[in-house]
C-alpha cells in the first residue's frame, strides 16, 4: 500500500534507479562518473560472491580483505548494494558503506518498516542477491532497444523477485530463469519483499516479514479466491481489496490498525509451526523461557487472537463489528496467577464448612469446564501463570485424563451438595496456555505425563522486540538504540555462552526496556558519552539500569558460586554492557 510518510523513501529509490541503474553514475557521491558497467559488477560477483571468506570475523572486516586488490569501479558498485540492502529499513540506515566515505550518502531517519533479525543476520546472502540483480539488470539494459525508464526498471525488478520466490507458479518465469539471481534456491529472502514494496507500493504490503505475510493470508482466507489464486502477494491483494470494500477504510495498515493486527500478529515463532496452530491442534501449549522475555503478554495476546479468530469464522461475531465497534473478549479468556499454595481444591474441587455442615466447592478450573460446556460454539481459554510454581500432576488430578479426552466425563472422588456422584468433562472448546520461567524449573524434570500433554514453544531475548519496546522519543539518537541493543545482545551471548549460565539466564528484553522509564529523569537523552580515545560510555540512566536492575540479577543467580569467581564473571559482563570489550 501507497503511504504518504514514505513518500521520501520513494523518492530516493526513484533517484537511485535513474541515477545508477539507468545512467550508471555514481549515486553516492552525486557523480558523473560510469560505474555501473557489467566489468564492475562482475568483478563484485567474483571478490564477494565467488571467494567468500570463512571466518568469524565482522563482515565490514572480510568485505575489505575480499575487495582489498579490486578496482575503485567494483568498490562503488559494492557499497551502492549495501546501500541498497539496507537504506529504506529502520534497524540498517546508518549502515556502514565500507568504500564510501562522503559525508552526504543519502540517508533516511525512519524506514518504511522493520527489516527484522532475519534481513541482519543474512547480510551476506541478501546482498549476494543485490550483486545478482545488478548483473540481471546490466543484461536487460543492454537488450533494450532504446534507453529504459523508472517505471521499465521497477518492473523487471519486480518480476525477478516474484520469480525469485514463486519459481514455475509466477507466470513470466520461463522469461527470467536463465539469470544467476533467479536460479538461487528460492527462500524467505527479507530483499525481495523490501524491492517488491520499493519497486510497486500500490501492489505491496510494506512487510518485511515472509511469515507475517503467510499468517495474514491465513487470517482472512475466507477472502481468498483459492483455485483462482495461488501466489501469496496477490493474495494479500485481495485481501486488502475485500477489507477496503466491506470492512474498513482502504488506507489501513497491516501494522498500525491495533485491531486488525491482534487477528494475525499473534506468534513470536517464525515457521511453518505456531502456537497458534498448536493451539488449534493440540489444545494445550506451555510458552516457557527466561524471566522478562513477554511470555504472560504473549499469552493474553494469543489468547485474544484466537478468541476473536475463532468467533469470526464461526459466524458469532463479523468481522466488520469486530474492527469498527470492537468486541468483548475477556469473558472467553480466564487467567490464573499460580503459586506455592494454590491446590487441588482450589482448582478442581474441595470441601468447606458451611453453617456446620460439609460443603462440596467446586474450583476455578471446574466452573470454566462449564461454562465453556454450556457455549460449546465458542472457544474459551484459561491462562496458567508460572505454571512451574505448583506440582502439577498433583493440581489437574483426574483432570490430566479429562484434557487429554475431551468431552469425556471424569468420576472425581466427590459427591455434589445433593448427594450425587461429581464428574468433570472438560469440552473441546476449553484451551489451556501455560507460562512457565525455565530457570526456575527444567523441562526435563517435569513429569512425561505432563509433557506428552502440552505442546511447548520456547520464548527468548529477542533484539526485534527491545527494538520495538525502546521509545524514539527516550533515546532519540538512533546510532545510540542501535548501541544498546548491540551490546544487550553481545552480553546475552556472554550469559549463555557461560558455564555457570547458560541459555536460561538470558536476561529478557523487557527488563532493558525499562530505559524508557528511566531515561527521562536524566537531562541528557544521549545514553553515551563519546571520545576519540574511549569506547563510547553509558551515562546515567544506563548506569542506573545496570545498578538497580541488571547487576542484582546476576548477583542472584550466580549466589551459589565461589565469590572470586562471581566477582569475575560480573566483571566480565560489565564491560560487555559499558561496550569495553
Amino acid at each position: 500500500m501507497y503511504r504518504q510518510c514514505d513518500e521520501k523513501i520513494y523518492e530516493m529509490y526513484e533517484s537511485f534507479i535513474n541515477n545508477f541503474i539507468i545512467d550508471k553514475k555514481n549515486y553516492l557521491e552525486d557523480s558523473d562518473e560510469e560505474v555501473f558497467t557489467k566489468q564492475n559488477v562482475e568483478e563484485c560477483i567474483e571478490c564477494f560472491i565467488n571467494n567468500p571468506k570463512e571466518s568469524n570475523e565482522k563482515f565490514d572486516v572480510k568485505a575489505k580483505k575480499q575487495f582489498e586488490n579490486a578496482s575503485q569501479g567494483a568498490k562503488i558498485v559494492f557499497s551502492h548494494a549495501i546501500w541498497l540492502w539496507g537504506f529504506s529499513v529502520n534497524e540498517t540506515k546508518n549502515c556502514d558503506l565500507i568504500f564510501t566515505e562522503v559525508e552526504s550518502v543519502p540517508r533516511l531517519k525512519q524506514g518504511f518498516a522493520n527489516g527484522g533479525q532475519r534481513h541482519l543476520t543474512s547480510k551476506y546472502d541478501e546482498i549476494c542477491f543485490v550483486l545478482l540483480l545488478f548483473s540481471a539488470l546490466i543484461d536487460i539494459c543492454e537488450e533494450c532497444e532504446k534507453k529504459p525508464d523508472y517505471n521499465f526498471i521497477c518492473k523487471k525488478i519486480e518480476d525477478i523477485c516474484r520469480c525469485y520466490k514463486y519459481k514455475e507458479e509466477e507466470e513470466c518465469y520461463d522469461d527470467y530463469k536463465n539469470y544467476s539471481v533467479v536460479e538461487k534456491d528460492s527462500g524467505k529472502r527479507p530483499m525481495t519483499e523490501i524491492l517488491l514494496y520499493l519497486s510497486n507500493p500500490e501492489k505491496y504490503e510494506r512487510i518485511v516479514s515472509y511469515d507475517h505475510k503467510k499468517r495474514i493470508a491465513e487470517c482472512f482466507s475466507e477472502f481468498i479466491d483459492v483455485d483462482k489464486n495461488n501466489i501469496l502477494d496477490d493474495k494479500l491483494l485481495e485481501i486488502r481489496d475485500k477489507l477496503s470494500e466491506k470492512v474498513i477504510d482502504k488506507n489501513f495498515d497491516y501494522y498500525e490498525t491495533k485491531r486488525l493486527r491482534l487477528l494475525w500478529d499473534f506468534s513470536s515463532q517464525s515457521g511453518d509451526y505456531d502456537e497458534f496452530q498448536a493451539l488449534q491442534f493440540k489444545k494445550n501449549i506451555i510458552l516457557y523461557g527466561p524471566p522478562g522475555t513477554s511470555k504472560t503478554y504473549a499469552a493474553m495476546h494469543l489468547a485474544k487472537s484466537f478468541v476473536a479468530l475463532s468467533k469470526i469464522k464461526n459466524g458469532s461475531l463479523k468481522i466488520q463489528e469486530y474492527l469498527k465497534d470492537g468486541a468483548a473478549l475477556d469473558e472467553y479468556v480466564h487467567r490464573l496467577q499460580l503459586h506455592s499454595n494454590y491446590s487441588y481444591e482450589q482448582f478442581i474441587v474441595g470441601q468447606t464448612i458451611l453453617n456446620g455442615n460439609i460443603k462440596t466447592v467446586k474450583g476455578d478450573f471446574f466452573e470454566l469446564c462449564e461454562k465453556a460446556g454450556k457455549d460449546i460454539e465458542n472457544p474459551y481459554i484459561l491462562i496458567l501463570d508460572e505454571i512451574n510454581r505448583v506440582d502439577l500432576a498433583r493440581l489437574f488430578g483426574e483432570a490430566f485424563s479429562g484434557i487429554e479426552n475431551r468431552g469425556e466425563k471424569i468420576d472425581l472422588p466427590y459427591k455434589d451438595n445433593d448427594g450425587n456422584p461429581l464428574c468433570l468433562c472438560v469440552p473441546k472448546n476449553l484451551y489451556i496456555i501455560g507460562t512457565m520461567n525455565e530457570i526456575d524449573f527444567s523441562l526435563e524434570r517435569l513429569d512425561f505425563a505432563l509433557r506428552r500433554r502440552f505442546l511447548w514453544f520456547k520464548h527468548n531475548f529477542d533484539a526485534d522486540t527491545l527494538r520495538n519496546m525502546v521509545s524514539d522519543e527516550i533515546i532519540k539518537k538512533e546510532e545510540d538504540k542501535e548501541e544498546f541493543i548491540s551490546r544487550v545482545v553481545k552480553l546475552n551471548d556472554k550469559i549463555k555462552n557461560t558455564q555457570e549460565l547458560g541459555e536460561q539466564y538470558e536476561i529478557g528484553h523487557v527488563f532493558f526496556a525499562e530505559i524508557n522509564d528511566l531515561s527521562p529523569q536524566f537531562s541528557d537523552k544521549n545514553l553515551y558519552k563519546r571520545s576519540n580515545k574511549k569506547p563510547a560510555m553509558p551515562n546515567g540512566a544506563l548506569q542506573v539500569l545496570w545498578k538497580i536492575s541488571i547487576l542484582p540479577m546476576l548477583e542472584a543467580y550466580l549466589d551459589n558460586i565461589d565469590t572470586q569467581r562471581k566477582k569475575e564473571i560480573i566483571g566480565e559482563l560489565e564491560k560487555i554492557y559499558n561496550g569495553q570489550e
